[in-house]
């Protein structure tokens, strides 16, 4: 069969006038089929493994179906492999996809195309051994195609497909006809490959294209719904008096972002905090300032919330109470980026506090006043006169003058006792000793009412000039001796006041169980009291186990005044040794805030 050389050129005019894979196809089959003088013309492609038809004129539907695919199969239907895990193929046309050809050596060209002009003969002279090893079917033969030629379609250095001849007359195939049309095959392989490779590419640019359209959106929406969020933020933000702030972790006393509401609290513009961070350290009161930058460098990092409460001052002068709550927010790492928080002015909360408190204490104070002068004075009064009544039966010789003297005793005791406990409904006087003066007072009524060994010991004679800070002070230490005698149960408690460092400190040590690890959520009423006392007069309270067991309660209060000292300690017993560690403060290992403290203090 002679095939001209002008094939070549209206082949590749073929090319140019296609503009899609498809059509290029179904054109060059019919290209095929006209120019070729064959029967029968097919084009296998690389799809799904088995190297199906694409396109095929001549051959039956019967034969396009029972060939189509050339995958080995199991029982199953699934694809057979190899040792190197690669599809095995079946038959002839399988040999030519896998490059395996060995039973065919002396029918194939230089270019690798396979051929034979009597198919019959070809397959009849093969061994049984060389049928079974390349699964030849022979349907090609039993369809009675005798010529056929199959030209290996290449694509990056791989066979992509198959251009299958066939017909049914022997002979049909020469080697000029072959080798044009190995040229021919060449020019489909690389004209179909960039085809294949532009659709590709259109492809993924309208995927892109798709991708970007609807990031476009969700971004737009996204946009949409922030500045939406962002309008109805700031409108709660100046619609209210709470400050919201956001703060840099990296860049400690950085501030983001601060609501407008900061005006009024603070008297700072939102813009001034922003640019001038350092006004708001500055605006907090001095006493202060210290706990204030101690506690917000402390910041938990775990998302936990932190709450404080501190004094500002005002450029027009007047003092405010600030509650803050404040927590990390964290990134996806778990580490905090940024410190989010909320302001409140709570100097009416604060106000009212103080004014309860101050209530109470008017009013223990009252009934410890009309205790000491009136109950406490009707009972010496009736002691005295009981005392007179005592001497007369005595002088007489009457028997009952026994039971008077007891009687006696008995009132002694009563006076005593209600002495004591008008001093402690109103245990800080001017003039009698100030704090110092009532908690030895206090220690004493201790160890005589219970059978602990309460003592006091002071630095110098402290002198609290603030007398609510002294009351407070003094229902602190009050407290924290009850806690450890109910809850801690301890044998010795010692009581300390000194100055240090410019502030005073109140410490009650005792030598009991000591508060529990880990510390429960629950929040204990009387630390809670503790605390808003100490908070009161800009004190701290810290509560935690001593370094030797037991429970340690510390209370510091900036110096305000002088203070003056007296050699001597006050109110040791008898000098009696101390159990305690001699430095009351809390482990740094068990250091806990008072408002994490459990209901069992």
């Amino acid at each position: 069969m002679h095939a001209p050389q002008s094939l070549v050129p209206s082949f590749l005019n073929l090319i140019h006038s296609c503009r899609n894979s498809r059509e290029f196809l179904e054109a060059a089959a019919v290209f095929f089929a006209r120019h070729s003088g064959c029967q029968a013309v097919g084009i296998r492609l690389a799809e799904g493994g088995g190297f199906p038809f694409r396109e095929a004129r001549g051959f039956s539907p019967e034969f396009l179906a029972s060939e189509n695919d050339i995958c080995a199969r199991d029982h199953m239907g699934r694809p057979l492999r190899d040792v190197q895990n690669k599809p095995v193929y079946q038959c002839l046309c399988g040999a030519m996809v896998s490059g395996r050809c060995a039973l065919a050596k002396n029918h194939l060209t230089p270019g690798g195309t396979f051929y034979v002009n009597d198919l019959g003969g070809f397959v009849g002279g093969l061994s049984l051994r060389e049928r079974k090893d390349h699964r030849i079917r022979n349907r090609c033969a039993a369809a009675g195609y005798r010529s056929m030629a199959l030209f290996p379609l290449m694509g990056k250095g791989e066979r992509v497909g198959v251009l299958h001849m066939s017909d049914t007359r022997k002979g049909r195939f020469t080697p000029a006809f072959l080798a044009v049309w190995e040229r021919l095959a060449r020019k489909f392989s690389q004209a179909l490959q960039r085809f294949l490779a532009e659709e590709a590419l259109r492809a993924k640019e309208a995927e892109m294209e798709r991708m970007v359209a609807e990031r476009t959106a969700q971004l737009e929406a996204a946009n949409a719904a922030l500045r939406e969020s962002e309008l109805r933020f700031r409108q709660m933000a100046s619609s209210i008096r709470e400050v919201f702030w956001l703060a840099d972790v990296q860049y400690p006393g950085r501030i983001l972002y601060v609501s407008p509401g900061c005006q009024e609290m603070l008297g700072y513009s939102a813009r001034e905090l922003c640019e001038h961070p350092k006004k708001w350290l500055s605006a907090v009161y001095l006493p202060d300032r210290r706990r204030v930058c101690k506690d917000f460098a402390c910041f938990p990092s775990d998302g936990a919330f932190e709450y404080h409460e501190y004094r500002i001052v005002r450029p027009d002068g007047t003092i405010r109470w600030i509650g803050n709550q404040a927590s990390p927010v964290l990134n996806a790492k778990g580490r905090a980026v940024r410190m989010a928080g909320v302001a409140r002015d709570i100097t009416e909360v604060k106000r009212m506090q103080e004014e309860l408190l101050r209530i109470s204490e008017r009013e223990q104070q009252h009934i410890g006043q009309e205790l000491h002068d009136g109950l406490c004075q009707h009972l010496a009064g009736t002691a005295l006169v009981c005392k007179v009544l005592h001497n007369k039966l005595t002088a007489v010789g009457n028997p009952a003058a026994l039971d008077m003297e007891r009687i006696c005793q008995l009132l002694a005791v009563a006076v005593d006792e209600t002495r004591q406990l008008s001093h402690g409904l109103y245990p800080v006087r001017a003039g009698e000793g100030g704090l110092a003066s009532a908690l030895a007072r206090l220690s004493k009524t201790i160890s005589s009412f219970f059978p602990v060994r309460c003592i006091f010991r002071s630095g110098g004679s402290v002198n609290v000039f603030q007398e609510p800070a002294a009351t407070h002070l003094f229902r602190i230490a009050q407290e924290a001796v009850n806690n450890a005698i109910k809850h801690g149960q301890a044998e010795s408690v010692r009581i300390s006041l000194r100055q240090k460092g410019g502030l005073i400190l109140l410490s009650i040590a005792d030598n009991g169980v000591g508060i529990p690890e880990p510390l429960p959520p629950t929040h204990g009423i009387g630390l809670r009291i503790m605390a808003h006392r100490a908070a009161e007069f800009g004190g701290q309270l810290t509560v935690g186990r001593a370094r030797r067991g037991g429970t340690v309660v510390v209370c510091s209060h900036p110096a305000e005044a002088e203070v003056s000292y007296s050699p001597a300690p006050v109110g040791c017993p008898g000098g009696m040794m101390d159990p305690l560690d001699c430095e009351d403060r809390p482990s740094p290992a068990v250091r806990a805030r008072a408002d994490c403290v459990s209901n069992s203090y």
